[in-house]
């Protein structure tokens, strides 16, 4: 028996070969324990250190600038951290070159107030590995009232990408046909809205800008996106109930963080 176990043992070397305890399938509490394997890897993530950078320039009655650039720290290999300072600060520095504009003054031209723009970060999800940032823009060249809206990233730090809104449904899922349909039952008696929802979005299927906040999808129209300027920006929750059994493993673990 002995001259067994060792020549098994021998072989077992040369093979390379590693017995592995069978995994019990049908046990319930093994099952959990995988599932939930995910969603710890993302709850062991800690959230990234913000810094912020202003840049305010101003010129009496012409113009005037004030910018404030987000910096996020994290582990300096850590790719999602360079991926989320690079995208921001170049959408920021090409919006600073567009509006260069304001500092120009034609010949004769009176400006009854200075033309201005600004930036302003704003943090919505910074937690279990999901980072969702807002810039708010605000800028007034001349008229009655000046504009705003706000540009929305959805980072994903365990997996070091940007997210889109198909990240969180199962692939068969036709989510934007799911999402279109939950925002047109909640303004069903606004005309005005669901007429041009369906005019400027749904008919061309439109992908549709969203953020993170307290585990849930919320998806943003700014100012003129479905009613008229002093309508503002909407903001559409959609519901978990609405989701049951559609969410991919990366949907489960965003929205498990703060199901009930």
């Amino acid at each position: 028996m002995k001259k067994i176990l060792i020549a098994l043992t021998i072989l077992l070397i040369i093979t390379g070969c590693e017995v592995k305890p069978a995994v019990d399938q049908e046990n319930p509490e093994v099952v959990k324990i995988q599932e939930e394997s995910l969603l710890d890897k993302y709850k062991r993530i800690q959230p990234l250190i913000l810094k912020t950078e202003l840049q305010q320039e101003v010129s009496e009655n012409i113009y005037e600038i004030r910018v404030t650039i987000p910096q996020f720290l994290g582990n300096n290999e850590d790719r999602a951290v360079k991926l989320i300072n690079g995208q921001i600060r170049k959408d920021i520095d090409n919006y600073i070159e567009r509006m260069g504009s304001i500092k120009k003054v034609e010949e004769g031209e009176h400006r009854p107030f200075s033309h201005s723009f600004s930036v302003e970060p704003e943090v919505m999800t910074n937690e279990n590995g999901i980072l969702s940032i807002s810039l708010n823009m605000n800028e007034y060249r001349g008229g009655a009232h000046g504009n705003y809206w706000s540009k929305l990233y959805n980072f994903d730090l365990l997996g070091g990408k940007e997210i889109k809104l198909k990240d969180f449904f199962k692939e068969d899922v036709d989510y934007l046909e799911l999402i279109y349909q939950n925002i047109l039952k909640q303004i069903e008696d606004n005309e005005l809205w669901t007429s041009n929802l369906k005019g400027y979005y749904y008919d061309d299927k439109v992908e549709l800008s969203f953020f993170i906040e307290d585990g849930r999808i919320k998806i943003y129209f700014p100012p003129y996106g479905l009613g008229s300027y002093a309508d503002g920006e909407q903001v559409f929750e959609i519901p978990q109930e609405a989701l049951e059994k559609k969410l991919s493993d990366f949907g489960e673990v965003v929205y498990s963080v703060h199901r009930p």
